[in-house]
């Protein structure tokens, strides 16, 4: 799972500190790539039962990609907030 760690940084980094340009599909692959590993792994980090079947969380451990059914969507926000003042 690395792999999709390290992916994500170079990434996530512009997008965090606010340099990047544009999101390609292959961009936009890598957060969603992210983001279904760090939503399966806080349901284990969390008190709540697993909710997301073992075929799903097999698909992203064997592919590095989230099962085919799952949407993600990515916004922006012009607003300032205190995190991304440290960031900087």
């Amino acid at each position: 799972m690395s792999v999709i760690e390290n992916e994500a940084k170079l990434v996530l980094t512009p997008l965090i500190k606010g340099t990047w340009k544009t999101l390609d599909v292959p961009a936009q692959r890598t957060i969603a790539n992210w983001l279904a590993l760090k939503a399966t792994i806080d349901l284990y980090a969390s008190k709540v039962p697993v909710s997301i079947p073992r075929k799903f969380r097999r698909h992203l451990y064997e592919s590095h990609t989230p099962p085919p059914t799952w949407q993600f969507a990515l916004a922006y926000t012009w607003a300032r907030s205190p995190l991304s003042s440290r960031l900087r």
